[in-house]
């Protein structure tokens, strides 16, 4: 379970009630989404117009840079395919986070 508290990322195990991560965001998150293989969450933060990417397995974090025209980002979500998607202002934007 991923929970996320601006700005701060909690990452949970619900099987013991533990805390395994927490990760400091460079802002506020305004959304936070799990790969469907739960390999990885990612927390949207408008601020610096980035992504924030953990890895669940060995908890590396790393920044997803999002595309010079989101702004105003308002949510994310994971595709069956790894993709993330953000969403702003009238659009949506399809993001491969492994490039």
């Amino acid at each position: 379970l991923v929970s996320s508290n601006s700005p701060l990322m909690t990452i949970i195990d619900t099987t013991s009630d533990t805390i395994l991560l927490n990760v400091n965001l460079p802002g506020p998150a305004v959304g936070v989404s799990v790969a469907l293989d739960g390999s990885r969450a990612y927390a949207l933060v408008p601020t610096g117009n980035q992504a924030v990417s953990v890895d669940l397995f060995n908890f590396q974090v790393s920044n997803v840079p999002l595309p010079s025209e989101v702004t105003q980002a308002s949510g994310i979500v994971t595709g069956p395919t790894g993709y993330i998607y953000a969403t702003a202002v009238n659009r949506l934007f399809e993001i491969d986070p492994r490039t």
